[in-house]
């Protein structure tokens, strides 16, 4: 209908002033259309899902009390516990949004995360029930032998979302729980309140994940946990954190006045979430899989340093390819997983152990374009580049984002290492120009 209502406007149009200056009109009417479109989509999906996820302080609240009052009662334990329940140390300050799986907050945090100084935190656990508690963990009779089967239960859950131990079992304790398990061991009822929140802790594929990573520098520092809640470093997204143009709920970069320096501290961003790929990919027994990739899953730390904030769609090798081997299928997209493509034997029905895309690729495509082609150059975290680079590194995030090649006749997406130090490369230069100008 729309399109119609166009070609009867421009029909009328063409009469009065020519054909020339008329489709030159209607173009421009279409894009500016597009984009509005694409806008409007943009900004009504994330108004919905706050809509239906909104978190409210009274709530948060009330989640945090009703635990801290399990601490009181001794059914929970952790070096958190008496920061947060008795001390106010770790204080609250609000709740956060786009959380629908768990509960995530902000706090201020005096002594207990830096000494003689406070620091934001954020709070983190699995949507639990308080009071379903004991009945999901009841008080059980724990013989002399109880470290050695917590060791082999972490190792056992470990396994089963990683898809291996990157660490050795007689270590998994402390690696999971480095607050010292044996002091609780001569009090049956702080035994039982330990053995409790380690098995609330090892319940969150992202408290695990993140543990097994604590000696990277790629996530968040944890602080300390208390039950099944765990305090970590906050490391705010920042520019990362873009939204499309007209209708963004909060400025795209809020730490920068002149354009110079937005630029600047976008370029070094990016430059740091490129230089974080490198590590997923090198410095772990296996890679790393990033299969939601957003801006928002990433954070600048008060150490300069971008880490992954949101490790809940991050997998091993293993985990992985796993995924796509118990997956059916009629179309290469029904393998896929999120943000990671997969590929289909139409002759089984079964999902190939081949990802078609890499991480490289969705960060190009998802976090330093955005939703936008390139030509708009809106939306992404490398929109409005100056024009020392802007040419090269269009063309750069282009070449990051297209097909590269075919593997088992299915179109592949996976830019090599040499388009990110040529990405890299060129922000570096615009960083180097601008301080010289």
């Amino acid at each position: 209908m729309w399109m119609r209502m166009c070609r009867l406007r421009c029909g009328r149009l063409c009469r009065r002033r020519g054909w020339g200056k008329v489709v030159g009109l209607c173009v421009a009417g279409f894009i500016f259309g597009l984009m509005a479109l694409v806008s409007f989509g943009y900004y009504f999906r994330h108004q919905l899902f706050d809509t239906f996820v909104k978190c409210t302080d009274k709530d948060s609240r009330r989640f945090i009390d009703d635990f801290c009052g399990l601490y009181k009662q001794g059914v929970i334990t952790g070096s958190l516990c008496r920061p947060l329940c008795e001390t106010g140390e770790v204080k609250f300050d609000r709740c956060t949004n786009f959380h629908a799986g768990k509960e995530v907050h902000l706090m201020n945090c005096t002594n207990f995360c830096r000494p003689q100084q406070t620091i934001p935190a954020v709070l983190k656990s699995s949507k639990i029930n308080a009071t379903m508690v004991l009945k999901d963990h009841p008080n059980v009779d724990m013989g002399d032998d109880i470290t050695t089967m917590l060791k082999h239960q972490i190792r056992q859950l470990v396994v089963s979302d990683l898809g291996f131990l990157p660490f050795d079992t007689s270590d998994a304790i402390r690696v999971m729980w480095d607050e010292g398990f044996d002091q609780y061991l001569s009090d049956p009822v702080q035994k039982n309140a330990a053995y409790r929140t380690i098995m609330m802790l090892m319940d969150q594929p992202e408290y695990k994940m993140v543990k097994s990573l604590k000696h990277s520098n790629v996530v968040p520092r944890i602080y300390g946990t208390c039950g099944p809640m765990f305090l970590e470093e906050s490391c705010p997204s920042g520019p990362l954190d873009v939204q499309l143009s007209y209708f963004s709920r909060t400025k795209p970069f809020p730490t920068s006045s002149s354009s110079s320096a937005q630029w600047r501290e976008k370029a070094s961003v990016a430059i740091g979430l490129l230089e974080l790929l490198d590590h997923f990919e090198r410095d772990f027994p296996q890679p790393l899989h990033l299969c939601d990739v957003k801006g928002s899953n990433f954070g600048m730390c008060v150490d300069g340093v971008v880490k992954m904030i949101d490790m809940d769609s991050v997998f091993f090798n293993t985990t992985m390819y796993n995924i796509f081997n118990l997956s059916t299928c009629k179309t290469h997209d029904d393998c896929n997983f999120f943000d990671c493509r997969g590929w289909c034997d139409v002759a089984t029905g079964k999902c190939y152990s081949i990802r078609t895309n890499n991480n490289l690729q969705l960060v190009c495509d998802d976090v330093l374009t955005g939703p936008l082609p390139a030509v708009f150059d809106a939306g992404g975290l490398l929109s409005a580049a100056p024009a020392s680079v802007a040419k090269e590194l269009h063309a750069a995030l282009d070449e990051c984002i297209v097909q590269t090649g075919v593997e088992k006749g299915v179109p592949v997406y996976k830019p090599p290492p040499a388009i990110q130090r040529k990405i890299i490369r060129l922000l570096q230069h615009s960083i180097a120009h601008l301080d010289s100008s």
